[in-house]
């Protein structure tokens, strides 16, 4: 309902504006516009759209001339490509009528209508912010202009639309009703406009809780619509029963709308309850429905993803992975082999969405060698460092903010395609099949949401799946596991007691009620076991919770897994694609840091900082302080550790650099940026702040979200030499780094030529988790810096543990055996002296 409004609002706005201008001088491109916006009111779009384009590109040759009228034209291509899904293209040409027209003409209609449309537009994409922005000044202008007609009205019946998303349905019934007052008194009546306004009348009242009320007016509304124009209506009709639970109704009214529109996808939300509708009546339809959505999900959001910032692509996706959630329950359900590899498919393409898609195009930034995206990326750089300096207001921040959105904006549309995406990130996973051998196996681990009752709660409660591929397999299996309550009873309560104790109960079995060994395995491995016979090597990629698991630790008959498979922990099993096609290389080079300097002079600080290019950071600060290797005490066991990492790797001829003591400084660590190894070994201190009374007296972190946008790299990090000055007594050096690097910080650096990253450090595999995206935190930031492999700790390991596990594991690797043999050999080997998964199971290698 909402995408008609809007979509017939679009071309309402601007059909009359050619017959108010003079084109005497212009008399063929004035036909020709004037054609093409009849056949618009037709809804014979591609037939409009080369005469309205012909006669832009007649204007574009006179624009001092013709600035309105050029701008008008271009404003009215921005709908025509915004109609048919171009959306990229609907915002180029929206921008260009509306720089045109900001500095001298803003006073003139075409500018005022202009925003109300870019301001439909970024409502269509769910950045309600923009929206409102636009429609805000576009409703100053027009009152400025005492232009209080039925295009005012218009104006204000998006704008009720816009209210009513952001939960202000008293301010939307205000706006809708001064809409319905001048709609009422004005001479222009139209029956298609009538019956909009009437629909968004319905739709306020029915948030209001006039639900019956509510599909009386959209009846009304039904009833003097002209039948070429009711599709949306009937579909809105059809979500009004929908939420009534009347499902009966509701899928009679959406098949009416089908009839109509013919196109199952009309909107995604629209889709989305039409398949859920059949579902709920037991109509097979619903599969049908249910593939062709999540196909056109898939296909919508890599368009989309090919113009949109980061932080728009972030809040896009917020919108409507819901809808996957939904597909995925519907598909459960039917439990059938093609439907459960379509849930594989969607959680292939899903899981990290907005971290490959990021990664995709700085890929392809550095591929083309492009000097204007390198200058533009210098530019955000400058404008990152400006916003850490901390010395802005709110508004300044955001302001600098939307310059980085424009920035980052325009990069994505030089470096980003529809078929280059549809290349790397659209899933299949026969491809994973294929690159199985016969003792092999993936699972992916999927969350689904639980929905007992017929009707989409506003929460969900999610059951843990494990989706398993071998290599004779027909489809997927998908194996039921645990829900995320249960899971989280046994973890995040007693995450806070992460001790020797804590760890080594949680992986013992045994009768002793503090033994969570049993419960552990029975809830996530267990139930996989039946499809794991004459199975050895495991790739698995975990969600959610499961990734504070280390599963080689699970245990059953004091039997651990890593006794019983070779487990690949992965961030996705389509890496296992990649991963086989790997040829594994030798160490070229490494930098090795560890034996760090904490307490550092002013002087010693300055002095260190002068071999490098300072960025001039500022980071965090906190009461915070633990003295098990993530208190900022001097850690000895590092010292010996690296020491010998660098012999052993200089004694069989790699290039390796130790940082030691003040040398190892944070902008030493910067300046690799660009030009990294291809082993990074970090042996320091590491912290993830998760408690919220740590984090509520902590300046910085206060400082940084005061916005109100929490931003959880900055919780996150790694310490370098003179820390102790920032973090303990809140004080910093001005111009130099502080020895504090956050995981925000390292997400910004070029690692792109480091193949592996061991952080000898604790907790450097914590963060929070976001759904589908993973944990935020360390592990995160260094994917987004381009690292391939990381090697990163889930508990704080003790550094006698951590500095024999990293040894062993570099002599293994160095002399020739395969990188994850090395590990598990490593690990094996301390497992032999200290039995407990505390010392031996914390450190994960992840591809």
């Amino acid at each position: 309902m909402k995408r008609f409004i809007l979509y017939y609002i679009i071309i309402n706005l601007t059909l009359p504006m050619f017959a108010q201008i003079d084109y005497s001088y212009q008399k063929k491109a004035e036909v020709q516009a004037n054609m093409g916006m009849k056949l618009l009111q037709e809804r014979r779009y591609e037939e409009a759209f080369p005469l309205i384009n012909e006669s832009w590109h007649f204007y574009s040759k006179h624009i001092d001339s013709f600035p309105i009228d050029y701008a008008n034209l271009a404003h009215i291509l921005g709908q025509c490509y915004m109609i048919n899904d171009n959306y990229e293209k609907a915002e180029e040409y929206y921008f260009i009528a509306i720089n045109t027209l900001k500095y001298k003409y803003k006073d003139d209609y075409v500018y005022r209508s202009t925003l109300t449309d870019i301001g439909i537009f970024y409502y269509t994409l769910h950045n309600y912010d923009k929206a409102n922005q636009y429609f805000s000044e576009a409703k100053y202008l027009f009152e400025k202009n005492l232009d209080l007609g039925y295009r005012y009205a218009i104006l204000l019946t998006n704008y009720s639309l816009l209210q009513n998303e952001m939960g202000k349905n008293l301010l939307a019934k205000m706006y809708v009703d001064l809409a319905m007052d001048i709609f009422i008194n004005s001479e222009i009546i139209d029956s298609v406009q009538t019956s909009t306004l009437l629909s968004q009348y319905a739709s306020t009242y029915y948030k209001l809780g006039f639900k019956e009320d509510a599909i009386s007016i959209m009846r009304q509304a039904l009833d003097i619509c002209p039948n070429n124009h009711s599709s949306g209506l009937l579909s809105g009709i059809g979500t009004l029963y929908f939420n009534q639970k009347n499902y009966k109704e509701a899928l009679n009214y959406y098949k009416k709308s089908f009839d109509l529109n013919h196109a199952i996808t009309f909107n995604l939300i629209t889709g989305t309850q039409l398949a859920w509708t059949q579902h709920v009546l037991k109509d097979k339809n619903c599969f049908i429905t249910s593939q062709l959505l999540s196909d056109s999900i898939i296909s919508d959001v890599m368009r989309k993803f090919t113009f949109l910032s980061n932080r728009e692509r972030e809040s896009y996706w917020s919108y409507n992975n819901i809808n996957i959630d939904l597909i995925n329950t519907i598909f459960a359900n039917a439990n059938t082999g093609k439907y459960i590899g379509t849930i594989y498919n969607n959680c292939l393409f899903t899981k990290g969405l907005l971290l490959k898609t990021s990664n995709h195009i700085k890929r392809d930034i550095s591929l083309s060698g492009d000097d204007y995206s390198k200058k533009l990326i210098t530019i955000m750089n400058s404008l990152e460092k400006e916003i850490n300096k901390g010395n802005y207001s709110r508004k300044q921040i955001e302001q600098i903010k939307d310059s980085l959105n424009n920035i980052d904006k325009l990069l994505t549309k030089n470096n980003a395609s529809y078929q280059s995406f549809k290349k790397e990130l659209l899933p299949d996973w026969t491809r994973i099949k294929k690159s199985l051998d016969k003792n092999e196996a993936a699972i992916e681990f999927v969350q689904i949401p639980i929905i007992e009752h017929d009707s989409i709660p506003e929460s969900f409660i999610y059951k843990y799946y494990g989706m398993i591929i071998k290599k004779n397999s027909s489809f997927p299996i998908l194996v039921p596991l645990c829900t995320d309550i249960e899971l989280q009873d046994i973890l995040v309560n007693r995450n806070h007691l992460r001790t020797n104790r804590y760890i080594s109960n949680l992986y013992t079995v045994g009768d002793s009620i503090s033994f969570f060994g049993n419960k552990l395995y029975n809830n996530v491995w267990a139930p996989l076991e039946n499809e794991l016979k004459g199975i050895r090597i495991i790739y698995y990629s975990p969600i959610g919770q499961l990734n504070s698991i280390s599963f080689n630790a699970l245990m059953t008959d004091s039997i651990c897994l890593s006794d019983r498979y070779n487990l690949h922990l992965l961030s996705s099993t389509a890496e296992i694609v990649q991963l086989k096609r790997k040829i594994h290389s030798k160490i070229e080079n490494a930098i090795i840091y560890g034996g760090i300097t904490y307490d550092l002079s002013d002087a010693q600080m300055i002095a260190e900082a002068k071999n490098y290019e300072s960025t001039n950071k500022n980071v965090i600060q906190s009461l915070y302080e633990d003295r098990n290797r993530s208190g900022w005490n001097y850690l000895s066991g590092t010292e010996e550790e690296v020491k010998s990492i660098n012999a052993t790797l200089d004694s069989v001829g790699f290039s390796s650099v130790l940082y030691m003591g003040a040398h190892a400084n944070e902008e030493s660590f910067k300046s690799l940026s660009g030009k990294s190894p291809y082993l990074l070994h970090i042996a320091t201190h590491g912290f993830f702040l998760n408690d919220p009374k740590q984090i509520a007296v902590n300046p910085f972190i206060q400082e940084k979200e005061r916005n109100g946008d929490i931003n959880y790299l900055l919780r996150s990090g790694l310490l370098f030499a003179g820390a102790n000055k920032k973090w303990v007594h809140g004080d910093n050096v001005e111009g130099i780094e502080d020895g504090i690097l956050t995981a925000e910080e390292i997400s910004n650096l070029d690692l792109s030529s480091t193949e592996v990253v061991s952080l000898s450090a604790c907790e450097t595999g914590l963060g929070e988790v976001i759904s589908s995206e993973g944990v935020f935190g360390l592990q995160r930031a260094f994917k987004l810096s381009g690292v391939q492999t990381l090697i990163m700790s889930l508990w704080k390991v003790p550094d006698d543990a951590t500095s024999k596990l990293m040894i062993s594991f570099y002599k293994n690797w160095s002399s020739g055996m395969e990188i994850h043999q090395a590990f598990q050999a490593a690990q094996q080997k301390i497992k032999e002296k200290y039995p407990s998964p505390y010392y031996w199971a914390g450190f994960v290698m992840l591809d």
